[in-house]
């Protein structure tokens, strides 16, 4: 699949004291990032709109077909008539449910509480919830840098974005594999007329999954785009929002039947 860029064509023109026109300059700025930001808050602002809309009659078809399990448990009979009917009922209620609950955290997310964050000890803290729900087949291993600095964010935030990231590699491994969470500290030049070096963090998660197809590589932090079952498609555009709004960056990078890996870069 070709990927779509969007660019920003400006000319301008320059002269000198001898003459009014030497020549013209030519600009041209990719603006694909900031062309997705902006759909990305169009969507935000219909999502919230629409959840609200979805929410009351979800919950309300949700209590009656509970409250209907609960008149014909009394008579098995007639329950094994229209068990699976319920149980189609209540199952798509529930993923309309976790998808309007994707919406609501996206659209609705807190303002950032800025305090100092260690972000090795960060990882650490999230990956202890992640050892409770991982499967014996799967290893975790973190490879941390030590010269790691302090560094100003929002903890919880931060957390809500490498978990969704840590459930897709969970995922992409099922019950066979290898999650490798490396942390490093990088430096680059923000601009090309800049020359002062800039430090980051890098956090690279890589896992031994199926990998991802080379034509969803660019949907990935499109809304409702996702391939797992049950999944909301909302995860990594929530997770994008929350890096961009540290003014960091994230990339993703795969091999089909190898595995993906996920770098985030943050400024210090």
């Amino acid at each position: 699949m070709k990927k779509i860029l969007n660019f920003l064509v400006e000319i301008g023109v320059f002269s000198t004291m001898k003459k009014k026109e030497n020549g013209k300059i030519i600009t041209i700025k990719n603006i694909t990032d900031i062309i997705q930001s902006k759909r990305t808050i169009a969507w935000a602002t219909m999502a919230q709109k629409l959840a609200h809309e979805i929410k009351t009659p979800l919950s309300t078809v949700m209590l009656s077909a509970q409250r209907l399990q609960m008149e014909y448990e009394q008579k098995p009979k007639e329950m094994k008539k229209i068990a699976k009917y319920l149980n189609n009922i209540t199952g798509q209620v529930d993923r309309l449910r976790k998808v309007t609950d994707a919406f609501m955290k996206f659209v609705k997310m807190d303002k950032a509480k800025i305090e100092p964050i260690q972000i090795n000890q960060l990882l650490s803290n999230c990956l202890e919830d992640v050892q409770q729900k991982t499967s014996k087949g799967i290893k975790i291993k973190n490879e941390f840098a030590t010269d790691i600095p302090t560094f100003k964010a929002d903890g919880q935030q931060l957390s809500i974005a490498l978990n969704n990231i840590f459930d897709n590699s969970l995922n992409a491994m099922k019950d066979k594999g290898t999650m490798t969470i490396t942390t490093r500290l990088v430096q680059s030049l923000q601009t090309q007329s800049e020359t002062q070096l800039k430090n980051s963090i890098q956090i690279e998660i890589t896992d031994t999954g199926k990998g991802i197809p080379k034509d969803h590589i660019n949907q990935l932090f499109q809304p409702f785009f996702s391939k797992s079952p049950g999944g909301t498609g909302l995860g990594l555009v929530i997770t994008k929002k929350i890096v961009e709004d540290h003014e960091g960056e994230i990339k993703i990078v795969s091999e089909e039947g190898i595995g993906t890996s996920v770098f985030i870069l943050l400024p210090v």
